[in-house]
């Protein structure tokens, strides 16, 4: 209604927000269930209301509950032993992953201590790659142009004699 008009007499409208369309909703929902178990009621022959068990089987423990804030249970950390295992197995060029999955760490905590433990932790070095021939002296390599003293070339890989 535009400013400055006046609202006739005798005629308000009801505000229509979408809360109040779902409480009236709920309500009608709410009404129809109360008659579905009334007659679920009647022809259960009157009997007490039901009453409704946890899921859990009889005679279980329910599961504890999950801690907040992305804390974890205790016992889960890992020890002092944990760490030293996980040494042994990195410095003897086991994968991080399956060291993570077998020890129940992250990938990530095994990378921190390897750099932050003192001694920091070593892998074994890996072993070097065949070189080609070596050649006598550097030689201009014809496809990458670049200088080399193996065949094939050191840089590209490609041969450098034919």
């Amino acid at each position: 209604m535009p400013r400055g008009v006046p609202r006739q007499a005798g005629r308000q409208e009801e505000p229509v927000s979408a809360v109040g369309n779902a409480i009236a909703e709920l309500e009608a929902k709410r009404a129809q269930i109360d008659d579905a178990i009334a007659v679920l009621r009647a022809v259960d022959g009157g009997s007490a209301p039901v009453v409704l068990r946890s899921i859990a089987p009889a005679g279980t423990a329910q599961a504890a509950p999950k801690p907040a804030n992305g804390k974890r249970k205790p016992g889960t950390w890992a020890t002092p032993e944990t760490w030293a295992q996980a040494r042994k197995l990195y410095e003897a060029g086991t994968e991080s992953a399956t060291i993570a999955k077998q020890l129940n760490v992250t990938t990530a905590a095994i990378y921190y201590h390897a750099a932050h433990d003192k001694p920091r932790w070593k892998r074994p070095k890996a072993p070097a790659a065949a070189t080609g021939d070596q050649l006598p002296g550097k030689v201009h390599c014809p496809h990458c142009q670049l200088w080399t003293e193996h065949d094939p070339c050191s840089n590209c890989g490609k041969k450098v004699r034919k």
